[in-house]
């Protein structure tokens, strides 16, 4: 299995032995995970991270909420800088939060347009952070297309959000949220995603699945989304995960 959006400096800041965390994750049969940037400012750390863990692959990016700095420019500028770096598979996470506001719209904006013309510049896909804001999503994303496609990341919204982002090229990630009682719509959504376009995360430390919901999420906590997503679509589990790891593949172009 593939974990395809974690992030592992996060889940040490709550105070758990990354080591635990990636030895868990291989019991379980997670045999990658793509570790997914909130800020250029700890490239380093966690470029050694990969290269102590092959099987966690990097992007790199500016997170929404990271948006309002003084030195947003240049924090764009470093992204623009390392984007071609052959460790890099993708840049984000970059998008738009009107929840919780963190940075100011016009900025928010302003970073989720320049990271979609970097991706388009070199040739790598893009990692989408939507929330309270579908239609301006959608919206710059059309306006900016990128060229290697990229993926609706912990995907909570609609369908016919998910089929226009699926029509620019997008894919679409499901997260743990998927398996809350309360998710029934979201469930109804994931059976109408086309196979060669479905991913599965953690979003870790984040949105840990029923049944470890309520706890620090970790990459291994992905084979119970896995199995939700599995039964909805009427195939393996294992069936499941060869696909997704597939799909994962040929968008970021990783080793096999």
């Amino acid at each position: 299995m593939i974990d395809t959006h974690t992030h592992l400096l996060e889940i040490v800041k709550k105070e758990l032995f990354l080591e635990t965390v990636i030895t868990e994750a291989r019991a379980v049969g997670v045999t990658r995970m793509i570790d997914v940037a909130i800020s250029p400012d700890d490239w380093g750390e966690r470029r050694e991270l990969a290269d102590k863990y092959p099987e966690v692959s990097l992007t790199l990016g500016v997170h929404p909420h990271a948006c309002d700095r003084p030195d947003l420019e240049a924090a764009l500028a470093t992204v623009e800088e390392l984007a071609d770096h052959d460790d890099i598979v993708a840049i984000g996470e970059t998008g738009l939060d009107w929840f919780r506001d963190y940075a100011p719209r016009d900025v928010q904006l302003r970073a989720f347009e320049k990271q979609l013309e970097i991706a388009r510049r070199c040739g790598k896909p893009v990692i989408v952070h939507n929330r309270n804001a579908d239609h301006d999503v959608i919206e710059v994303i059309r306006r900016v297309t990128p060229e290697c496609g990229g993926v609706l990341h912990c995907f909570s919204s609609g369908y016919d959000i998910a089929a226009q982002g699926l029509d620019l090229g997008m894919y679409i990630s499901f997260a743990g949220n998927i398996t809350y009682k309360n998710a029934s719509e979201l469930r109804e959504v994931a059976k109408r995603i086309p196979l060669d376009r479905l991913l599965v995360e953690t979003d870790a430390p984040y949105l840990a699945p029923v049944p470890k919901r309520g706890r620090v999420n970790t990459p291994g906590f992905v084979l119970y989304t896995y199995a939700v997503v599995a039964d909805l679509l009427g195939v393996t589990t294992i069936e499941l995960a060869d696909i997704v790891d597939r799909n994962a593949t040929r968008l970021f172009e990783l080793a096999r």
